[in-house]
């Protein structure tokens, strides 16, 4: 079968109509159900427009401040229209019999029909990809995945102009609103009821893009630039997200109107035990060691009240509580860094690939022969033997033990001189060999 010049431009053309067509079948399309009958049909016409190619509309009854305002929520509804740019004209004509003819005329990116169906290509095999990998996933499973891929394969840069999901999805760089539109694009596929949210982010101060999800009926805040912010790793603490939690470092745009979230069931630090509702030194101390014990990196630490994340804060850090709770746990603290933010009441403490973790020995009480047994089997590896006790009072009889009755000499029979190393405050003793 040969197919002519012609004809193939044509096949490209219809496939491309018909990918943005089926999109919008799948699309949450929030604010087209926001609006009035009127407005739909407005909406409608520049949708058809835009997926079409076509250049303008004519006999528009509207003013254009209004007629922009519903461009936008095309825009936001449907992020698989791509190829054209924020910049959107109107003109009016008044003819001699006083009838006024308004155009609207669409801003295209030169894109090329042959570059589009490149495009259109990528983009479902980017999908198949995550698709293959999420089939078996429940949808929170795959909301948090599409979370991750995003911020692990792209990074924030504002001096990029594309606000597309071209930018994030394909070029891997972009910025808040092509986040945004990824994330929902991704969402749509997956059958995710899935909205954008403008408004302002005030660490920075600048107008600002995120979105919104449905999990269970419940409805949670998703912020993918933010959760990009450190270039570094995930930061869970914008992930399915409720409104008291977003609006501390988040204002809602006053030409917003959005669902209310206020579910934590699927919030990530909740759902992992890692949100804090009120300040509680031995509940921080075993969430930090369980997810030390997971090799949890980063640790994420989430607080309800200002004031208990500062009481959280000071303890760990300024009071050096974090220091003895990674002793304990055997790692030694050259290589952690702890980010405090204090916008959103979170701690963040990262690990790095190259940090020291001591084999440590537990013991939930003391037992001469357990003891005798332990020291014995780690000095023939000869290695540094590292002891931690449950309580100060077995820590104590296993000091007295060892040392004071020089115990220590006859279970290493053959060691001349012994140096010990002291943590009286964790209950921790070291034999250095």
């Amino acid at each position: 079968m040969v197919i002519k010049k012609n004809n193939l431009k044509f096949l490209i053309t219809l496939s491309i109509v018909f990918l943005f067509s089926l999109s919008r079948l799948f699309a949450f399309s929030y604010y087209y159900q926001s609006i009035s009958l009127e407005d739909k049909d407005l909406y409608d016409r520049i949708y058809s427009a835009l997926i079409n190619n076509e250049k303008t509309i004519i006999n528009i009854f509207s003013d254009f401040d209004h007629i922009s305002d519903i461009y936008y929520m095309v825009l936001k509804d449907n992020p698989q229209i791509y190829n054209v740019t924020n910049k959107l004209n109107f003109s009016s004509t008044i003819y001699s019999n006083d009838i006024v003819e308004n155009e609207l005329q669409f801003d295209y990116k030169n894109l090329t029909n042959l570059e589009i169906n490149s495009i259109n290509i990528e983009l479902e095999n980017i999908k198949e990809t995550i698709l293959n990998r999420v089939k078996h996933m429940s949808k929170y499973e795959v909301a948090k995945y599409c979370y991750e891929y995003l911020i692990l394969n792209s990074y924030y840069d504002a001096r990029y102009d594309d606000q597309s999901i071209i930018s994030v999805l394909i070029n891997h760089t972009g910025v808040c609103t092509s986040y945004a539109k990824s994330y929902k694009y991704l969402m749509d596929y997956f059958d995710i009821p899935c909205i954008l949210v403008e408004g302002t982010f005030t660490q920075s101060n600048e107008s600002h893009v995120w979105n919104m999800i449905q999990l269970d009926n419940n409805w949670y805040h998703v912020d993918v630039t933010q959760g990009d912010a450190s270039n570094q790793f995930v930061d869970y603490s914008y992930f399915c997200i409720t409104d008291s939690q977003v609006y501390k470092d988040h204002i809602l745009s006053k030409k917003n109107i959005v669902y209310s979230a206020t579910s934590l069931k699927y919030n990530y630090l909740y759902k992992n035990g890692c949100y804090f509702d009120s300040f509680d030194k031995g509940k921080i101390e075993k969430v930090i060691e369980k997810e030390l014990d997971k090799k949890i990196n980063p640790i994420l630490l989430g607080f309800e009240k200002s004031k208990d994340y500062l009481l959280a804060r000071n303890y760990l850090i300024d009071e050096s509580a974090l220091y003895k709770i990674f002793l304990k746990r055997g790692y030694v603290l050259d290589s952690l860094n702890f980010q405090a933010n204090d916008n959103n009441d979170t701690l963040i403490f990262i690990l790095k690939d190259n940090m020291t973790k001591l084999n440590i020995i537990y013991y939930d009480f003391f037992s001469e022969d357990q003891l005798d047994k332990d020291i014995k089997e780690a000095s023939s590896k000869n290695n540094n033997i590292n002891l931690v006790f449950k309580n100060s009072k077995d820590y104590i009889k296993a000091k007295k033990y060892l040392i004071d009755d020089k115990n220590i000499f006859n279970i290493l029979e053959k060691k001349k001189s012994i140096n010990f190393k002291y943590y009286d405050e964790i209950n921790r003793m070291d034999i250095l060999l």
